[in-house]
């Protein structure tokens, strides 16, 4: 982003990176707000668990993807541009109570660890994306025009990752977290630890009649 707005907008590089930290700060506040619009509306119920994170993820992945392609029509419009990058990268704080964090302790509190792991493990994949800017743009990285493509495939990413996560996504517990038959003790630890109340679970009455554990025969 800093690299953008001094390339192509002139900013220099104290006041580009000031200005590329701008679309963070509403990050920041859009986590804030919709955290405790999300957790509203569990309480509330409102709506279903899987029905909150395919909502926010697609808030925070489409409308981040349809402001991208309008950075390009604002052309040199400093203001407008950094407006539009504001308003992208914020909305994208909506997908902390979509795919993030939560939605892995949904799957399963046991090894939430793991797919977290997991998924941010693909979520380096970008790390390349220097590389690959340079490829797009080029020498000509000053150029409204040369940015184009960087805008639109973004979009194109978002789109699909976004339509992805609705058709697939879940908020329920998976039956593959029941896994091996628990100690007593060590249940009654992570019952309290993930606050799983609600959530029906046969491994206490397992425990207690002595019977053979039917997930690992």
């Amino acid at each position: 982003l800093p690299k953008y707005l001094n390339n192509v907008h002139g900013f220099d590089i104290s006041s580009a990176g000031i200005i590329g930290a701008l679309p963070y700060i509403c990050m920041f506040l859009c986590i804030v707000v919709q955290g405790n619009l999300s957790d509203r509306l569990l309480e509330k119920k409102i709506m279903s668990r899987t029905a909150v994170r395919r909502v926010f993820n697609s808030i925070g992945t489409i409308l981040p993807a349809i402001v991208l392609p309008f950075i390009t029509v604002l052309g040199c419009n400093k203001d407008g541009v950094v407006a539009l990058i504001c308003i992208s990268v914020g909305f994208c704080g909506f997908v902390f109570s979509g795919y993030n964090t939560p939605n892995h302790g949904d799957l399963s509190p046991r090894f939430s660890g793991a797919l977290f792991g997991i998924t941010n493990t693909v979520g380096t994949i970008p790390v390349n994306a220097p590389q690959v800017l340079l490829l797009i743009t080029g020498d000509n990285s000053s150029s409204v025009d040369a940015w184009s493509p960087v805008w639109y495939i973004s979009m194109a990413i978002n789109l699909f990752g976004s339509i992805c996560y609705m058709l697939t996504a879940s908020g329920n517990l998976q039956p593959w977290d029941k896994g091996p038959m628990l100690l007593k003790d060590q249940w009654e630890f992570e019952k309290k630890l993930f606050c799983f109340k609600e959530v029906e679970d046969d491994r206490e009455e397992i425990l207690d009649s002595g019977e053979e554990n039917p997930y690992f025969e």
